[in-house]
């Protein structure tokens, strides 16, 4: 009894895990534009923003991460 309620448990969790995971966008550095008036089209053809958008959160993740990683080691040194 208590092992098909945890399956069924596990199933549910499971489930709504890989719902959440279905709902995220393929790649997290792909913006798509959206339906902007035509002067801002104009403006983003001399200045690319999704591309703009795309190159700062690349190095955005990257600080981020090194900001963690140092976090990390630290914690790590001031335990030991």
């Amino acid at each position: 009894m208590l092992a098909k309620v945890l399956q069924a448990l596990i199933n549910f969790l499971g489930s709504v895990i890989a719902g959440l995971v279905g709902m995220l966008p393929s790649s997290p550095f792909q913006f798509s534009s959206p339906n902007w008036p035509a002067w801002i089209q104009a403006v983003g053809w001399i200045f690319p923003f999704d591309a703009m958008l795309t190159h700062f959160s690349v190095f955005l993740t990257a600080v981020l991460t090194w900001y963690g990683v140092r976090w990390a080691l630290r914690l790590i040194r001031a335990v030991s």
